[in-house]
Parts: C-alpha cells; structure tokens; sequence
C-alpha cells in the first residue's frame, strides 16, 4: 500500500495548550502528525513561545 499526501497543513500556537487542542480536532477530521512539535522562543520582550507541529492528509492507493 503506497501513501501520498493529499493535504498539508501547519498548526502554530501561543501555548502547548492550544496546540494539543488544535491536534485533537485535526487528528479527529482524519489529519496526522508530520514530524514533531517546534517551539520557538522569543529572545527579547517577553519570552513567549510559538508552537508548530505540521498536519498531513494522505491517500491510501493498494500496490498493484
């Protein structure tokens, strides 16, 4: 069975919280995790962080 991703999408936060919320609801239309979390943090101003975790969609074609 071969996979090829149909759909691509990137998830990106201001907290953990949000992130993990916005996977659930994703992963229940059918979307996946591509890869891990990425956590950006800011330097300067107030340290906050930016989550990201890439979404895929993919067709299931049999092998012939």
């Amino acid at each position: 069975m071969s996979e090829l991703i149909t759909e691509y999408r990137i998830v990106v936060t201001e907290s953990y919280a949000g992130t993990s919320e916005s996977v659930r609801i994703l992963l229940a239309e059918g979307w996946q995790p591509f890869g891990g979390v990425s956590v950006a943090w800011q330097t300067r101003g107030n340290g906050a962080a930016t989550f990201a975790q890439a979404m895929v969609k993919y067709d299931f074609t049999p092998d012939v």
